[in-house]
Formats: structure tokens, C-alpha cells, sequence
């Protein structure tokens, strides 16, 4: 029995060991990456400094079944070659990227870069992640009845707004929406303009938003009316009640061209 005792501890040890070993190789040659959906699904692959683009492509091909001609990953908001290897883009160990679907619908209007400024904005800012879409205007009809049909009572909401000049950005609201016209305080309202480059919260209590059955959403820096698609919203950088970066306007306004509300 001492004998059996001593050789299980010795088993152990040993097994110990070559976990630990196993461990250090994989540390030394291989390097976790944290692949990121638009959803904030987190997918883990590991790669060599030498291994090209194209093979953590492949990776996630395995795990997701999204085809290699499918898949966008971007660094930084910029995106990656398929030729570059690993070492080039300097990725250390738990380096997070982004991967977008082409073609997928969530956040279909926006570029690669304004689709992952917005949702590690929404993760940095207000730790939130993108969920499903409840309205569209243009797939789901371009009136108020439909929009508080599907957006009433649901929160918090990010409503992303495109606009003809192509200047596209983000209205996060914290709180659920109603259409019975009452204005509401939600302090945590924020502003997401990938354009401009900034994503900023309200600075004090003030922000303010109120819903009717007539209408859209009127927020603290800007009022979407119904019908959406043809009505025109401010520049949201002349809000005084946001820490806005000092820009120039370079538009009074801008007209919609479509409208998507997101639950988090």
C-alpha cells in the first residue's frame, strides 16, 4: 500500500510537471488571441508569431463555420491582411480583434470601422453589448406606430442613424422608451460618432428624452421624427451638454436615410 502510494504521488508530480511544461510551450511558441464578434462573443484561437492572417482565418472557419472570403478582422479599426503574418501587427498574448461577417445584416449600413467603433465604444463606455435589432425603418416601415410597436418598453437601446452625407453615428439611451409623451432623465446618455472619432456621455443630469405616439425619439441633443426617412437631424456636435470634441459644423443638419434600433 506504501509502495502504490508512493508511485500515485510520483504519477501526480509528474503530471504536474508536464502540464507546467506543456504551459511554457505553448507560451513560447503560440499566442492566444481573443477574436470578437459584433455581438461580443469572444472566440479564442492560437497562433504563431510566423502564421499569416489567412490561417487565424482558417481557425475560425473550424470553429464558426464563417468561410475565409466572409471574415473581416480588424486591429486598431483598420483591417488586416491575409498576407501579414501575426509578428507584423506586433500582437501580443490576449490581443483582442475584430471579426465582421460581410453581408451580415447588424449594423449593415455601417463600414467595417464605424461597426467596431461602435460596439468597443458601447463595451468601454457603458459595458454593453450589441443585441438583437428590434426596428428597421426601411424593412420594417418607416412610421411611429411601427417603431413604438417594437422599441416601447425595451432598454437600453442604441439607435444608429445614417445619414445621405454618410455621416452615420450612434444615440445610446440606458432607459426603456415609452410613447406616452413624458419626458424622462437618463444621465448616461451617450453620443457615438465614428466619423468625428469620439464617444462621449452626457456630462450632467440634464439629458433628457421623451417619446409620443406621433413621433420617433427627441433626445437631449437631438429630435428623429417619424416618418424617419424623410425628416433631417442636427449636428449632434452642437449639444452643449455633451463633452464634445471642438469641431467645426460641417452641417446644420443631415438628412436619414435609415434608422436601426439595437436592444443591449
Amino acid at each position: 500500500a506504501s509502495q502504490i502510494k508512493t508511485l500515485t504521488e510520483q504519477n501526480k508530480s509528474l503530471l504536474e510537471k508536464f502540464e507546467e511544461l506543456k504551459k511554457n510551450m505553448i507560451s513560447k511558441l503560440d499566442k492566444k488571441l481573443n477574436v470578437k464578434t459584433l455581438q461580443g462573443r469572444v472566440i479564442n484561437v492560437y497562433v504563431d508569431p510566423s502564421d499569416k492572417i489567412k490561417s487565424l482565418k482558417s481557425q475560425i472557419q473550424l470553429k464558426e463555420t464563417i468561410p475565409l472570403e466572409q471574415q473581416v478582422l480588424l486591429l486598431g479599426n483598420k483591417e488586416m491582411n491575409d498576407d501579414s503574418t501575426v509578428a507584423d501587427y506586433d500582437l501580443k498574448d490576449n490581443s483582442t480583434i475584430i471579426l465582421v461577417k460581410k453581408n451580415d445584416e447588424c449594423l449593415s449600413f455601417l463600414s467595417d470601422f464605424e461597426k467596431s467603433f461602435m460596439v468597443d465604444s458601447l463595451e468601454k463606455k457603458v459595458e454593453k453589448k450589441l443585441g438583437d435589432r428590434l426596428y428597421s425603418a426601411r424593412k420594417d416601415g418607416d412610421s411611429a406606430s411601427t417603431f413604438h410597436q417594437k422599441c416601447d418598453n425595451q432598454g437600453p437601446l442604441l439607435y444608429v442613424i445614417k445619414t445621405t452625407q454618410n455621416h452615420n453615428f450612434g444615440i445610446y439611451v440606458s432607459k426603456p422608451i415609452f410613447s406616452d409623451g413624458q419626458t424622462r432623465t437618463d444621465s448616461t446618455q451617450m453620443v457615438i460618432c465614428p466619423y468625428k472619432n469620439y464617444a462621449v456621455k452626457s456630462r450632467n443630469d440634464r439629458a433628457t428624452y421623451h417619446c409620443n405616439s406621433s413621433n420617433g425619439a427627441q433626445f437631449h441633443c437631438m429630435q428623429i421624427n417619424a416618418p424617419f426617412l424623410s425628416s433631417s437631424c442636427n449636428d449632434v456636435t452642437s449639444c452643449d451638454d455633451f463633452n464634445l470634441p471642438s469641431y467645426p459644423s460641417d452641417n446644420s443638419s443631415y438628412n436619414i436615410s435609415e434608422l436601426e434600433v439595437y436592444s443591449l
